[in-house]
């Protein structure tokens, strides 16, 4: 089992292709809040830690590949995800209990 650090940029729209800074009248279904989609997915692939507004470590069986295949089903268009392998000796973090978390 491998640890993976996970980091999203979510699109400033519902995936519906319009802007939704301002009021408007338009005809379609909204889809589901990508937020709370990458979320549960990002949680469903294994033991998860939520370190960062924007960012997740998990163990998984799963290689970075199939994570970010299992991400993208949920995402909207313009969302941006990014998944790397992470290991305790390669990276430092202010808060020590995150690095404890990967050591485990």
């Amino acid at each position: 089992m491998s640890t993976y650090m996970i980091t999203y940029f979510l699109s400033d729209t519902c995936g519906c292709g319009h802007d939704h800074d301002h009021e408007h009248d338009h005809e379609h279904e909204h889809i589901e809040s990508s937020e709370d989609n990458i979320i549960a997915k990002i949680k469903s692939v294994g033991a998860w830690a939520h370190f960062m507004p924007e960012a997740f470590l998990v163990k998984s069986t799963l290689s970075a590949k199939e994570i970010l295949e299992e991400l993208k089903a949920v995402a909207n268009e313009g969302d941006i995800l990014f998944v790397t392998k992470t290991d305790a000796e390669s990276c430092a973090c202010q808060n020590q209990a995150v690095i404890d978390w990967i050591a485990k």
